[in-house]
């Protein structure tokens, strides 16, 4: 097999993914693997620097069964119009919901910090917890639907947890967290 021949593969597999629809399947993939890691380890890491007992931050890793619970209310999301934005579409109406609520419940987190009590802290990160796993669920059945490449499913999601991962040492080393 000539050079030629073996770059034709890689060529249609590399147009394939820079397709738009399976650009925005990536895009949507890393913004779903996202918030999994940010409610989890990274939590975790913040509530030890603030000098919280490992006991408060066990119970409140808790919050992050809401991804092993979605598939509760996955039947109703997968049903049932999302209330405000149904002109969108139901994918995308929940889509936007769940996006918007994440990006909410990460501000009302920074915002509270441990100053204001774990509770709080804690109902901010379940709030986001919930939303991240609704989103997921949703962007979860949009590329189950229209996914041409499998890989772009599985791939996207964690990379955005290894880049978060990344990401969090590096900022608390530079930041003296």
């Amino acid at each position: 097999m000539s050079s030629l021949g073996a770059a034709d593969p890689a060529r249609r597999t590399l147009a394939a993914y820079l397709q738009p629809k399976t650009l925005l399947m990536l895009v949507l993939g890393f913004s779903s693997g996202l918030p999994f890691l940010l409610v989890g380890n990274t939590l975790g890491y913040w509530l030890r620097d603030e000098g919280t007992s490992l006991s408060a931050i066990g119970f409140l890793s808790w919050v992050g069964i809401a991804y092993s619970l979605k598939i509760l209310w996955a039947p109703i999301i997968d049903r049932v119009s999302a209330p405000g934005f149904g002109a969108l579409g139901r994918r995308r109406g929940w889509m936007a919901i769940a996006q918007i609520a994440v990006g909410a419940a990460f501000i009302a987190m920074a915002l509270v910090g441990t100053a204001h009590g774990l509770v709080l802290l804690g109902a901010f990160a379940l709030l986001a917890a919930f939303c991240a796993a609704t989103q997921d669920i949703v962007i979860d059945a949009w590329r189950i639907e229209s996914a041409r490449i499998v890989g772009a499913i599985i791939a996207t999601p964690r990379a955005a947890e290894k880049s978060a991962s990344r990401d969090c040492a590096r900022a608390s080393r530079r930041s003296g967290w």
